[in-house]
């Protein structure tokens, strides 16, 4: 039997957050993406009809960059 350190096995890391108007009313359907500034990655949710979204499975100790918006990159 060895004992033998590996390293750090931290679980994966989570964000959450609301979208709302500038009233503070929540924003459902809002496309939530959540980019790796170190890998270029990038996770997407949706809001639920609250304006609430959750990204999971994120690795620890990175930089995101959130954006959150109806029509990326599409014509208005």
């Amino acid at each position: 039997f060895d004992n033998v350190f590996v390293g750090p096995t931290a679980a994966p890391a989570s964000i959450s957050g609301r979208v709302t108007t500038a009233e503070g009313t929540g924003i459902g359907q809002v496309l939530v993406s959540v980019m790796n500034l170190q890998t270029g990655e990038i996770t997407y949710a949706y809001t639920n009809s609250f304006g609430n979204y959750s990204v999971e499975g994120l690795e620890v100790e990175q930089t995101y960059q959130q954006l959150a918006g109806q029509n990326f990159g599409g014509d208005t």
